[in-house]
């Protein structure tokens, strides 16, 4: 019991888009729900990068061409919870315990070459039932063009004004993610704070890059995102392989030198871009057997003066202090 009381595992996205694209969830984000340049754009385009095998069909007569996810697009999350108060609540049992507080459904992915979705459906224990949750259906298509720029144009629909989002960070995805539903709470708020929230008509909204496309931060990032993805796209589908996740975190057991580093590199957020166990994301370049290529003197020179190539693909000069340096090394030099 005192295991599971305080185990504490890793926070994860929607593995249904994981699934989809064969890529970590720290591609998409830093720290879900937030979400990096390069989820931002999956979510622009309607969630529909899809590595996986699909079913397809040709366009034949009247009928439109057919193309499907081969795995359904399902994921589930189960939330149980024990709440106590430093005080009893009036007409309510003090150290609640809810088994199960909510559970979910979610139909997340593509629905063909220009449609997707994030569709949930929750049940709440409190009231014994289920209903809908968020949803954010999106048709986009990136071949637009406007004043000689790439334009992404669409519609999005929705039930919850913010939802959209798409940094994923107001009102609809905001702190807490979850919270008790024994425990008191703010009578007041915003409207738009949740109190919308599945209480509205289909919302419409429009989305497009133009803007991004003017912003010198962004623009330049975007355009390098848009050829590796494409490069990306056009190599054979492989599974992402775990292995050299499993040898960092081997060697971080044995090593306290790495385990630092491991620490340091996960708090940093070079995970976000590398991934997690420095496996290499479509927004940069694998980190295994790098300790093969360069020394750690070369490693640290490059993390104080990334090249001009480095410094265009995003990556800053990382300023430590020299002990975390040595420690992120060392756990990067593990990474076989």
């Amino acid at each position: 019991m005192l295991v599971v009381l305080f185990y504490k595992p890793s926070v994860h996205a929607v593995p249904s888009y994981s699934r989809q694209t064969g890529m970590p969830c720290a591609t998409c984000h830093y720290a879900p729900p937030e979400l990096t340049p390069f989820g931002r754009k999956f979510k622009l385009e309607g969630y529909t990068l899809v590595t996986i095998p699909t079913v397809s069909d040709d366009q034949k007569d009247h009928n439109a061409a057919l193309q499907l996810l081969e795995a359904f697009p399902i994921s589930v999350v189960f939330d149980t919870s024990f709440t106590s108060t430093k005080a009893p609540q009036p007409g309510t049992q003090n150290g609640n315990f809810q088994f199960p507080q909510d559970a979910s459904l979610f139909l997340d992915g593509a629905w063909g070459s220009h449609v997707g979705s994030f569709v949930q459906v929750t049940y709440d224990g409190q009231s014994d039932h289920f209903s809908w949750d968020n949803i954010d259906i999106r048709f986009a298509n990136n071949n637009g063009k406007l004043f000689g720029k790439n334009l992404t144009y669409g519609a999005n629909f929705n039930n919850n004004p913010t939802a959209e989002d798409l940094w994923n960070s107001t009102p609809a995805w905001g702190f807490p993610y979850v919270s008790s539903s024994a425990a008191p709470t703010p009578s007041a708020g915003a409207l738009v704070n949740g109190g919308l929230a599945q209480d509205v008509a289909v919302g419409l909204g429009l989305r497009s890059q133009y803007l991004d496309k003017h912003d010198a931060g962004v623009s330049q990032q975007l355009a390098k995102q848009k050829t590796e993805e494409e490069e990306y796209m056009r190599k054979p589908f492989e599974p992402e392989l775990s292995t050299a996740s499993l040898a960092a975190a081997n060697a971080a057991l044995a090593d306290p030198l790495a385990a630092k580093g491991k620490i340091i590199f996960e708090g940093n957020s070079c995970n976000a871009c590398h991934g997690d166990g420095g496996v290499g994301t479509a927004a940069a370049p694998a980190l295994v057997g790098l300790s093969s290529k360069l020394s750690p003197e070369q490693v640290a020179e490059l993390f104080k003066h990334p090249t001009p190539k480095m410094t265009a693909g995003g990556m800053p000069p990382v300023d430590l202090p020299p002990d975390d340096l040595k420690a992120l090394i060392a756990y990067l030099e593990s990474l076989k």
